[in-house]
């Protein structure tokens, strides 16, 4: 469960990045008040890039557990199965 303690304010997500370099891929993720937080996407960048940054953009970070329901079955993502889909979802 996500704990929102002290987190009043929305978080709206302005993109959600795949950044590489050689063999290395990091997510990037920044909010429009430049707050950032990040994490690796290495085998699942294409579904990553193409099926859930697009999805995040705009969305307030304070609603991740309702968004994640929504983003499964955004586009058909429901469609997806296993590690594929729930490893960029993460």
């Amino acid at each position: 469960v996500l704990d929102l303690t002290g987190l009043n304010n929305p978080m709206i997500i302005e993109s959600a990045d795949l950044l590489c370099k050689g063999n290395q891929h990091q997510v990037c993720v920044r909010s429009k008040d430049g707050m950032e937080g990040n994490g690796r996407a290495a085998y699942v960048a294409l579904i990553f890039a193409q099926r859930v940054a697009p999805f995040f953009t705009e969305k307030d970070a304070r609603q991740l557990e309702n968004h994640l329901w929504e983003l499964y079955r955004w586009r058909s993502n429901n469609k997806l199965q296993g590690l594929a889909v729930w490893s960029p979802f993460a």
